[in-house]
């Protein structure tokens, strides 16, 4: 750490990674939140009075349209601060890799990647675009485009970027870069949304074709001269798009009508869905699935699945279960619930989900070891239904082997057909049957139910599961 420079005792300045001709960028770090940022610094030296005026204009409208953002195209604001004479503007470090520098080492993209990519471009300019905002990015080229690990993109750089109104007639600045700025961008006109939608097609001219959009001179030949590859309709719509401003597509939302088109996609703007709806679907589909979860596992204990499974299995997937429900279940109903409310959480409160998920964990334990709350004794059908068939079988092989007769109790039936002892209920842990089994005088017939604790009695003839020789297994 020695050698860097600290702000306000929290960013600290590492290298610098990019630079503009009115501000540098660091990477940083923020010591309090603990994580990496990027540092916008505004420059003040080598500037006349006028371009510093001009510096400072631009670097804070860019702040003032970056904190009225909140989409995931788009970097966060976290932090503007005033530190020894110098302006800096904290943001979101953006993992990946631009555009720019993917087909320098790769080489252009195909027509399914670019239409993929141009997708999420046109969606983030529909957010900018919409009533209320009315943002012109302006700035539109490969390298302002991040794509991050996950495959999506991320547009940085909003330097160049103003509000648009209908009221004026030019631009207060004549920004963008060339080769991707509109031919108007440079008549001193005011630029309007299809500015944006010029540096669409010159950035994706260059990123199928590997052309550079400068050497054209606003004339651009078809994108088939350099790609081969690529469809006529996908070529029309880059052309489309590097018209002159008369005949251009006038907005994002046209183009994304028309990319739907290309790609097959349903014509969805999510944008125009209020904030209220957005959180109204969140909270459902997260209460919907707890609700979906807490309505599995109640299943599973009342229709005996679970204890079956345990009866069946060995002590390691009685672990296995317990650890399931005792940690993993406690920690996603707590994650989805309090995400609910929160839309990012810290990864501390994670850390304070576990520790109450390891808690749940060894109350479960501590119970299971007690006995005072087995999951085994709520699964009583499934077991028993299986002892009572046993023993049926039991009964029917001893009757063959003493001339149709049945034994006075079932003790008899060990160990020749038991070897250890009766099947136990599983709510008791112990021989429920014997009591309850009785035969005709001659031993002729039989019947036997369980007489477990918490097993419900039925009618007047035991508790249940119930057989007989003549009925069965009799079911509720």
């Amino acid at each position: 750490m020695l050698g860097k420079e600290i702000l306000a005792d929290r960013y600290v300045l590492n290298e610098i990674v990019g630079e503009g001709s009115y501000s540098v960028v660091f990477r940083g770090w923020d010591k309090v939140e603990d994580r990496t940022v990027a540092i916008k610094e505004l420059k003040r030296s080598g500037l006349t009075v006028q371009e510093m005026h001009e510096a400072q204009d631009l670097f804070f409208r860019e702040i003032k349209i970056l904190k009225a953002l909140d989409h995931p195209a788009f970097p966060k604001v976290y932090d503007f601060i005033y530190f020894r004479g110098r302006h800096y503007l904290i943001m979101e470090w953006i993992t990946g890799e631009n555009l720019l520098d993917m087909i320098e080492r790769r080489g252009g993209i195909s027509e399914a990647t670019a239409l993929k990519y141009m997708s999420q471009v046109t969606n983030a300019l529909i957010y900018l675009q919409k009533d209320g905002r009315n943002i012109i990015y302006k700035d539109l080229k490969p390298s302002n485009i991040i794509l991050t690990g996950r495959g999506k993109l991320k547009l940085i750089d909003f330097g160049a970027a103003r509000f648009y109104s209908r009221k004026k007639n030019k631009d207060t600045h004549a920004l963008g870069t060339p080769g991707y700025a509109p031919p108007e961008a440079y008549t001193g006109a005011q630029t309007d949304f299809s500015a944006d939608i010029y540096s669409l097609g010159a950035t994706f001219y260059h990123l199928v074709t590997g052309q550079e959009p400068f050497q054209f001179r606003f004339r651009f030949p078809s994108p088939r001269k350099f790609n081969r590859k690529l469809s006529t309709d996908f070529c029309v719509f880059i052309s489309d798009c590097l018209k002159s401003r008369e005949k251009r597509i006038p907005d994002a939302k046209t183009a994304r009508k028309r990319l739907s088109g290309l790609i097959g996609w349903s014509d969805i703007d999510l944008d125009r869905i209020p904030q209220e709806w957005k959180r109204f679907i969140h909270f459902s589909f997260s209460v919907s699935v707890v609700a979906f979860m807490i309505i599995v596992v109640l299943f599973g204990i009342t229709s005996g699945f679970l204890s079956t499974l345990i009866y069946m299995g060995s002590s390691s997937l009685i672990g296995f279960i317990i650890a399931v429900f005792g940690v993993i279940f406690p920690y996603f109903i707590l994650r989805i619930g309090v995400g609910l409310f929160w839309k990012k959480l810290h990864y501390k409160i994670n850390w304070i989900f576990f520790v109450i998920s390891m808690l749940c964990f060894i109350w479960v334990c501590m119970g299971w070891h007690s006995g005072k709350y087995d999951p085994r004794a709520d699964g009583y059908f499934m077991q028993c239904q299986a002892n009572c068939k046993n023993i049926r079988i039991a009964l029917e092989m001893y009757a063959n082997d003493n001339n149709d007769h049945f034994p006075g109790k079932l003790d008899q039936l060990t160990p020749k057909y038991f070897r250890r002892s009766i099947p136990k209920c599983p709510t008791k842990r112990k021989d429920t049957y014997s009591k309850s089994y009785h035969t005709d005088a001659g031993h002729k017939s039989y019947t036997f139910y369980c007489s477990g604790k918490n097993h419900k009695a039925v009618g007047v003839t035991g508790n249940y599961p119930q057989y007989n020789s003549n009925s069965g297994l009799i079911r509720r």
